[in-house]
């Protein structure tokens, strides 16, 4: 994952050198606004991007960790038996969750669903029809509101 000050020598990789150092710059900059504010601007300008990239790089760090076990919501435990999920069980929600958010990312859904997208040599623009771009959004609706119910679900748990 690209994200902050570790990955801006890696996102820059075969540019310019003088465009790598005005990356590097602005990266620094948004980590100074970060450790000053607690956000930085690109934080306010594209929220929902932001959000997507930074929590599936929590989740899996989550899962990597496993910091903790979930609890059953509970709604559910009479149907469970139990207060905690198991390591598996854990894992697996994590999953579904990381899951949710790549199919909320427009590029990653038209890659997968149509085997191209806007950033392949062969794409073609004109095969971009309103039905097919209206497709991609219902299906990465469908995955948000699949992940916030889940994120809803288990919020203080995690």
């Amino acid at each position: 994952m690209n994200i902050g000050l570790k990955g801006a020598w890696k996102r820059t990789k075969g540019c310019r050198l003088k465009y790598r150092i005005k990356e590097l710059y602005w990266d620094i900059r948004y980590a100074c606004q970060r450790a000053w504010r607690g956000y930085d601007n690109i934080d306010i300008i594209a929220m929902s991007d932001r959000f997507i990239k930074r929590y599936k790089a929590i989740l899996k760090d989550y899962k990597k960790y496993n910091y903790c076990l979930l609890y059953i919501p509970e709604e559910y435990r009479d149907v469970f038996n139990k207060y905690f999920f198991d390591e598996k069980e854990t894992d697996t929600i994590i999953d579904t969750m990381i899951f949710h958010l790549e199919m909320m990312d427009e590029d990653y859904v038209e890659k997968l669903l149509y085997g191209k997208n806007i950033y392949d040599d062969d794409y073609d623009p004109t095969e971009c029809t309103i039905e097919k771009c209206k497709y991609i959004n219902s299906v990465m609706d469908q995955n948000k509101n699949a992940f916030m119910k889940l994120f809803s679900m288990f919020f203080w748990r995690l």
